[in-house]
Formats: structure tokens, C-alpha cells, sequence
């Protein structure tokens, strides 16, 4: 059972190189609303800091892509990044292809590339939204990190609330049959 579970998950995209359950962790927390924009978040930092990096060393933009989506990323930006990667192999800009369905990314990032592609500096502009997106990635961060113990805090009351309750009601039940058949 272990094994197809694991070739599921290496087939679905989820083996990560540090550990199968570090890599279905990372994959869940993306999934969840406000824990999910801080990985994204992060996730595009990283890889537009990395797109910069490698266009400032001369690669071209489409291998550049390409090597985006050999990164240990969501599957979904994966595609995009491979899908980026065929439309600029077509003919496309960078912008261009951030404008078809398949390649959408944040707006930000579409902005960035307009802004860079026109200025004649793109590795620049993808370095600013990653900051950009790291400054935002950090904020949420911290304020998730503040609401985490007020929320244990809460879930611990109200656990404690539904065991009292139960024991309430346990207590009560057996008073009310012991009350019948005096």
C-alpha cells in the first residue's frame, strides 16, 4: 500500500527531493487560503530572483523558462513556466506570453515584464516584484505567526468546552436513569 502511495504521489508531483512527507506538507499548505498566498508568494520570489539571475548570466529566455520549471515548484507553475518557455520559443514576449491563458501569472509579474521589456531592463524588474513578493510573503508571515497561539488558544477552549459538555451530558443522563428507577 506504502509503494502506491508513493508512486501516486511521485506521479501527481509531489515527491520532493528533502522527503515525501516534507514535499506532501508543502504541497497541502498551498492549498490552504491564507498559508498558501505566503508559499506562493515565496514560491514566485524565488523563481523570479532565479529567471533574473539567469538572464543576467546571458541565458536566453526561453531555456531560462525552462529551467524554471525543472525547479521544485507548485505543479501548476510548473506548466506555466514550460508553457512560457514554448510561447517565447515561438516568437512571443515575455509579457506576450504572460497574457495567454496557459501562462497567466500574478499581474504583478506581467507588469514587471512589460515595464522590462520596455525599459531594456527585465532582469532588474523581475529582481524588484521578487522582492516585492518576498516583502508581502514576510508580512503575512508575521501576522499568521501573531494569530497562530491566539488560535491554539481558542481551539484548546473550545475542545475543553466540548469534553466538559460531554461529560455534562454523560453525568446527566445517568442521574435522570438513576432518578427512573428509584
Amino acid at each position: 500500500v506504502g509503494l502506491i502511495i508513493m508512486a501516486w504521489m511521485r506521479f501527481r508531483g509531489m515527491h520532493h527531493p528533502d522527503g515525501i512527507w516534507r514535499g506532501l506538507a508543502g504541497r497541502c499548505a498551498l492549498g490552504l487560503p491564507y498559508i498558501g498566498q505566503i508559499g506562493r508568494k515565496r514560491m514566485l520570489a524565488e523563481c523570479m530572483t532565479a529567471l533574473a539571475q539567469l538572464l543576467r548570466a546571458g541565458m536566453p529566455l526561453d531555456e531560462a523558462l525552462d529551467r524554471l520549471g525543472d525547479f521544485d515548484v507548485d505543479p501548476a507553475y510548473r506548466d506555466r513556466f514550460r508553457a512560457l518557455a514554448d510561447r517565447t520559443r515561438a516568437g512571443d514576449s515575455l509579457a506576450q506570453a504572460l497574457a495567454r491563458p496557459r501562462c497567466r501569472l500574478p499581474r504583478g509579474v506581467t507588469a514587471a515584464a512589460r515595464l522590462g521589456e520596455a525599459s531594456g531592463l527585465l532582469p532588474e524588474s523581475l529582481e524588484r516584484i521578487a522582492r516585492l513578493y518576498q516583502i508581502q510573503a514576510d508580512a503575512r508571515a508575521d501576522v499568521a505567526a501573531r494569530l497562530v497561539p491566539a488560535a491554539a488558544i481558542f481551539l484548546l477552549a473550545f475542545v475543553t468546552f466540548l469534553l466538559a459538555s460531554s461529560v455534562f451530558a454523560t453525568l446527566t443522563y445517568v442521574a435522570d436513569a438513576l432518578a427512573m428507577s428509584v
